[in-house]
């Protein structure tokens, strides 16, 4: 069993394109004791691999992708095996996703006002659906104004078209402007963005201060209600005190005269004996006086 057909079997089942350097360190495990294998071993090995497929009737080939190699089908068997096998569920790129996914491919790294200046219109959601697909990734930050995030191709972005690295992209030769001038350009169109900025925060600025003499009448209104409510409450407080204080004086009144009717009626704590004494000491006052 020779390295080279242990590295063919090893790209046959790797689910993903596989790199020279992770197959160099494959060889490194217990396994493969008594191999010896490095990053330019490996690639070379691999790259024989690729003319060999290419020169066979195989229904399949070896590609490079992203970096990797990877075993794929023949393109001309397609037809054939799209009906017999079930393909994962890649739902196709909205036309805002890949003319913003053509942008970061070709300009890349790029920051979203770039992109936005040459599509021409916001690109917000085009983006976040780029970046939840994976097929972009953020690289940093640019030095401009505002540090705007830096947009790249991700390496999925490679194994989804197939491609070995950006250089297999279609060359663009309808459009083809230079970078001084764009550069300008993209300044120009800044430029006037910021300007439009500080018109709407002067607009806004003025709105508010337009308000703010209502709000002063608002205000001053609050303050007459609170006074008002200050003078009535300070009113009831008053009526409050001098109900209190006549209810003082009524209960004193009435205390005095309980007095004054206990000197004459009995109390419950009055010996009976005493009232009894009483009433037959006013009846005999009043009898007439017989005479002896």
């Amino acid at each position: 069993m020779t390295p080279e057909k242990i590295i063919e079997a090893l790209v046959f089942v790797s689910e993903n394109p596989l790199k020279p350097a992770q197959i160099a360190e494959l060889f490194k495990s217990s396994e493969f004791e008594g191999m010896e294998m490095t990053e330019e071993m490996a690639k070379e090995i691999l790259d024989g691999l690729v003319v060999k497929y290419e020169t066979s009737e195989t229904p399949w080939e070896l590609r490079r992708i992203g970096g990797g190699y990877q075993f794929l089908s023949r393109k001309e068997y397609f037809p054939f095996l799209r009906s017999a096998v079930i393909l994962k569920n890649q739902r196709k790129l909205s036309r805002a996703a890949l003319e913003t996914l053509s942008i970061i491919a070709y300009r890349q790294p790029v920051t979203r006002p770039e992109i936005e200046f040459i599509r021409g219109v916001n690109c917000d959601y085009a983006i976040q659906k780029l970046l939840e697909k994976n097929l972009v990734e953020i690289s940093g930050r640019s030095d401009s104004a505002g540090k705007p995030l830096l947009y790249r191709t991700s390496q999925y972005f490679f194994e989804y078209f197939s491609i070995n690295d950006i250089g297999d992209l279609p060359k663009l030769q309808e459009i083809s402007i230079d970078e001084e001038e764009f550069q300008k350009q993209f300044l120009t169109f800044s430029e006037e963005n910021d300007e439009m900025t500080k018109l709407v925060d002067e607009i806004q600025g003025e709105n508010r201060s337009g308000d703010e003499p209502s709000e002063a009448k608002e205000t001053e209104a609050d303050i007459a209600e609170t006074e008002i409510e200050n003078e009535e409450s300070a009113g009831l407080e008053a009526v409050n005190e001098e109900a209190e204080t006549g209810d003082e004086i009524i209960e004193s009144e009435m205390n005095d005269e309980s007095f004054s009717a206990g000197e004459v009626d009995f109390s419950a704590d009055q010996n009976p004996e005493d009232e009894t004494s009483f009433l037959e000491d006013e009846n005999s006052e009043n009898e007439p006086i017989t005479p002896e």
